[in-house]
């Protein structure tokens, strides 16, 4: 199931030019609305350790963007 998750955030993520934030994905990706953010963390640490995105702390806020 995260799977297809992960796939949504990643079409999403290379469709935008600035990174987002946990946040920012959870309102704009209308599949992640429902999730906890322990779910979603899980799911781009899994994404940023296979190397798809790339994790930038902004005033320990963290964003994610496309490699």
């Amino acid at each position: 199931e995260n799977d297809g998750f992960k796939a949504e955030i990643l079409a999403y993520l290379a469709g935008v030019d600035t990174p987002k934030s946990i946040k920012e994905l959870q309102s704009e990706v209308e599949s992640l609305s429902g999730l906890t953010n322990q779910r979603i963390t899980h799911m781009l640490t899994d994404l940023v350790k296979g190397g798809s995105l790339v994790k930038e702390d902004v005033k320990k806020t963290p964003f994610y963007s496309v490699a």
